[in-house]
Formats: C-alpha cells, sequence, structure tokens
C-alpha cells in the first residue's frame, strides 16, 4: 500500500527503470478484465504520431471546453508531474485521486507478477487514467498513445475516431526502420466503420493509412485533401491561418503556439471538431473553435519562459521535430544570435541533433539529466564538430552559463529531450 504520493512517484520512477517499455497488449487485457474496468458509455479520441499528437490534443480539447463539454485527456509524457498525464477540463487529477487509484490496482499487479507478468510503469498509468475516466464520465476522452499505436497500451479504447498526425523515423530500434513500419503500427489505432483524419504528407506513410482506413471502413480525411490550412502571418503572438473543410472557410485562424507545424496540427483538430458535429451531432461553433484554439498551449513546444532575457524551450527529441525547431527560429529568430543548451537521451540520433543545431548556433552548451537513459554531456559534446561548445554536467549551471553568455542580440534555446524540460 502507498502511504503518500511520495510513495507513488518513488514506484513509478523505479518501475519504468526495471521494465522499461514493452509492447503488447496482453497485460492490458488482464487489467481490464481483473479490475472490471467498463469503458461503455466514453466517447473517445485515439491520437497517434510521430511529433504533434500532445499539440493536436491541446487545441481539441479546447475547443470542446469553450463549447461547453467536458473533457478528459491522456497524455505522456509529463514534465513536472505524473497528475500532469490525466486531466479533466485541464484539471489534473488529484493527489488523492490517483493514490487511491494506484492502491486499487497494487493487488492485481501483485497477483499477475505471481504469474511472471509485469505490468510497465505506462500501462499501469494507462489502467489507472481509464479507472479515473469511468468515475468521472467526461463527455469525452482524448488518448494519446506513448508510443507507436498497434500494441500500444492505449490501444484498448474503441474511439470515436482516430487522429494520426503525421509519420517520419523515431523509436526505430521498435518500430522499425523504415516509414512504411512505422506508418503501419500508428495505423494499428484505426478501428472498423469509424473515421481517420492525418496530416501525414510522406507518399509511404499516407499509403499505408489509406490502405488500413480502406480494410476497416473507415472515411478518410487527409490534409491538402479533403481540408486545407494555409499560413498566413506570424506575428509575435503565433501563427494565423486560413482553414477550408469542404464549403466552410475559416479565415484569420490564430494560433498562441508558434510554428507552420502548429497550423498543421491546429487543423487537424478543426477537422476532427467537424467530423464530431457532422457524423455524430455534436454542437460546435465556429466561434468555439476559434476561441479554443487561440487558447491552446502546450508546455515545452516553443514555449517562451522569458523575453528579457530571451528564453525558448522546446522538447524536440527526434529528426522531424529538431527540423521543425530550426525552420521555426530560422524564420522567427534569423537576426538574433542562438546559443543552444541541450540534452539527450542515449537511444537518440544525437549526431544528427547536434549536427542541426550546429548549422544555426552561435555557442551549443552540452549538459546531462538525471535519467538511466540520458547521454552523458561529455558523449553528447564528443559530436560537437565546430569550436564554439561547452560542456557542463549540472544543467543548471548550464542553464546559468547560456545566461551569462546571452545579450540583447541572443537567443537561449534549452532542447534535446522532453523528460529534459521536466527538470
Amino acid at each position: 500500500m502507498f502511504k503518500d504520493i511520495n510513495d507513488v512517484y518513488t514506484y513509478f520512477l523505479s518501475r519504468e527503470k526495471k521494465f522499461g517499455m514493452k509492447f503488447g497488449l496482453e497485460r492490458m487485457h488482464e487489467l481490464l478484465d481483473e479490475l472490471h474496468v467498463s469503458m461503455d458509455g466514453l466517447n473517445f479520441i485515439h491520437l497517434a504520431g510521430t511529433n504533434g499528437k500532445g499539440s493536436t490534443l491541446h487545441y481539441l480539447k479546447n475547443i470542446l471546453i469553450e463549447e461547453g463539454y467536458s473533457v478528459g485527456a491522456f497524455i505522456s509524457p509529463h514534465i513536472e508531474r505524473l497528475e500532469e498525464r490525466m486531466t479533466i477540463n485541464d484539471e489534473e487529477i488529484a493527489e488523492a485521486d490517483l493514490l487511491r487509484l494506484c492502491n486499487k490496482v497494487m493487488h492485481t499487479v501483485e497477483n499477475m507478477e505471481q504469474d511472471n507478468m509485469y505490468p510497465t510503469q505506462f500501462e499501469l498509468l494507462t489502467i489507472i487514467s481509464l479507472l479515473y475516466f469511468q468515475e468521472k464520465r467526461p463527455d469525452f476522452v482524448l488518448m494519446e498513445t506513448g508510443l507507436g499505436g498497434n500494441l500500444d497500451s492505449t490501444n484498448v479504447i474503441t474511439p470515436l475516431m482516430s487522429i494520426i498526425t503525421n509519420v517520419s523515423l523515431d523509436h526505430t530500434n521498435i518500430l522499425g526502420n523504415e516509414i512504411k513500419y512505422i506508418a503501419q503500427e500508428k495505423a494499428g489505432i484505426i478501428k472498423d466503420n469509424k473515421y481517420t483524419i492525418t496530416g501525414a504528407k510522406d507518399e509511404v506513410a499516407l499509403a499505408v493509412i489509406s490502405e488500413y482506413a480502406k480494410l476497416r471502413n473507415n472515411e478518410l480525411f487527409v490534409l491538402g485533401e479533403q481540408f486545407e490550412a494555409e499560413q498566413k502571418e506570424s506575428p509575435e503572438t503565433g501563427e494565423v491561418f486560413s482553414y477550408s473543410f469542404g464549403e466552410r472557410q475559416y479565415k484569420d485562424m490564430h494560433i498562441s503556439m508558434l510554428g507552420h507545424h502548429q497550423v498543421d496540427n491546429a487543423s487537424l483538430a478543426i477537422t476532427a471538431a467537424l467530423v464530431l458535429q457532422d457524423n455524430y451531432g455534436y454542437r460546435l461553433s465556429e466561434s468555439s473553435i476559434r476561441t479554443g484554439l487561440e487558447k491552446a498551449v502546450w508546455k515545452g513546444r516553443l514555449e517562451t519562459l522569458s523575453t528579457n532575457p530571451h528564453i525558448i524551450v522546446d522538447g524536440s527529441h527526434n529528426e522531424e521535430g529538431m527540423n521543425t525547431l530550426l525552420t521555426t527560429l530560422q524564420t522567427r529568430y534569423h537576426d538574433k544570435n542562438i546559443i543552444f543548451v541541450t540534452a539527450a537521451l542515449s537511444d537518440k540520433d544525437v549526431a544528427s541533433m547536434i549536427g542541426k543545431l550546429e548549422t544555426i548556433s552561435s555557442h551549443i552548451i552540452c549538459t546531462q539529466f538525471e535519467s538511466d537513459r540520458a547521454l552523458s554531456a561529455s558523449d553528447l559534446a564528443s559530436h560537437c564538430h565546430k569550436n564554439a561548445y561547452s560542456i557542463v554536467t549540472d544543467w543548471q549551471e548550464a542553464v546559468d552559463l547560456g545566461l551569462k553568455r546571452a545579450d540583447d542580440n541572443t537567443l537561449l534555446v534549452i532542447t534535446g529531450s522532453l523528460y529534459f524540460l521536466g527538470f
């Protein structure tokens, strides 16, 4: 039995270290059966993709909230607290509820372990979130996959629709080293006789998603085909774009998150809202869509922490995410010196990441954080080929060094891993 929330944190940290990530749904189905979890009456929307899942989820969540619906959300990873992963209308699960539900599942976990079944950290968080939403009964539940889709622990739900934001190379040691294999994993969330929305642009990935949608009798909505979004302006406050879906056209849509990729993510959320309206009869006004989009924010995604000094944090951790970060920085801050403070997980393509950062950096400060999966600052720096880099093992001292080197014409960017931003 857990006595307090600190016991819960300690347990989940140790479980992540001990069991890591394991694909497969056998343990999830055992947990569902033993804990008598019923998902009847819960309106799920399932989101998968290499990047953009969290942003798209937040746009859609805010649209629905603005219309007056209650919205549960399950996200990963968290930045600071486990409670961030389970929310209803932006309110995190209470410590008391998390503690109670953790204790509720422990007896089942112990019985499973006696049968040599060892649920992972993410599987337990998924089952706890389902128990929580079963109790609270929100109007909608938005579920973000942790990794992949087909064998991800969240893939025990039957959603109203599936959203696949995009597909690119990441976690190749688990998902496969070709786009088609990664696309197959992500397309595994598509369920029979529902609706699928995607922002995938890679031809191979889109062909796979289209095939899965056809096999499962889904109506497919593709960015650039059934709906379109065009960026118009990039003011300091975000992005302005136009959106069209059939005869519906929304001009001068404003979002507060930075980057052209966020226009794509916002357009996926708008389309999801309209599919809910057109095919399920939910009320969703243009006003709610506009206001919800503008209010949506997402920690650690091109997030401005300060303007004096100018500090941005971004959790880019794969090739596509890094390309997006660099494109946005070059577009918006081409006239500034850019200093990066960066740390990374050891299973990432850090050579490529550092190479990309060096194309626009005036200085890179390599650091590290406490995690069994984290790369050391010196190993990270071994991939630097410019002279303009530093090695600082203490991440706080690394940030301090960045601030000391910054002047009025400097942008300090802290990036490399969402796990790093959590510290």
